[in-house]
């Protein structure tokens, strides 16, 4: 499975909105907000589920997503240093949750 998301529901507002001035299809901002809070809180399902994920952070406008996880079966791998605040959030309080260095660790 391939997920990409951005990083703030406002982009995802604002890209769709520029694609409905095209003649593309559209969404009301708030229907837009709903999918991708559902999204993200369905990520560590996809983890768990599908064999293969691999989740693009496509947060900057005109650039290639670039790949930032990779699971395979359950496993994660992080392919950037800088982990999206969205990829955190998503993951927080699942058994996928990133863990932060503590204070002492430092």
């Amino acid at each position: 499975m391939r997920y990409l998301s951005v990083e703030g529901s406002e982009t995802n507002v604002e890209r769709i909105a520029n694609r409905a001035d095209r003649g593309g299809h559209a969404a009301t901002p708030g229907r837009i907000r709903d999918i991708r809070e559902a999204s993200l809180r369905n990520l560590p399902r996809a983890i768990r589920e599908f064999d293969r994920v691999r989740a693009y952070d496509n947060s900057r406008w005109a650039e290639q997503p670039r790949v930032v996880l990779e699971a395979r079966k359950g496993k994660l791998r992080y392919l950037a240093s800088d982990v999206p605040v969205w990829l955190e959030e998503s993951l927080k309080g699942s058994e996928y949750e990133i863990p932060r260095p503590r204070a002492d660790d430092c």
